[in-house]
């Protein structure tokens, strides 16, 4: 978890390696872009194996799914809660 291509029998290194930041690979994953963290959350390393790697958006900030970094809320708005 954490890497795509990561099944047995891989016949080309380029066709593997770690899951790309704001995403995350289970077991079997065939791209680094294989599951967008969830809107409301986001990740920003690369190697995420599950849902866990994606943390809450902060106060103040936005995260649409497969955020790497959190977008600050525009001027004059606000946002309530974390997980926006």
């Amino acid at each position: 978890a954490g890497y795509y291509g990561d099944a047995a029998g891989a016949s080309s290194g380029q066709c593997a390696g770690q899951c790309a930041a704001g995403h995350y690979c289970r077991m079997g994953s065939s791209t680094a872009f294989a599951t967008p963290c969830p809107s409301g959350t986001y990740n920003p390393y690369a190697g995420g194996g599950s849902p866990l790697a994606c943390l809450d958006c902060p106060l103040g900030f936005y995260c649409p799914a497969g955020t790497v970094t959190p977008v600050e809320c525009p001027k004059e708005t606000i946002a309530r809660a974390a997980g926006f």
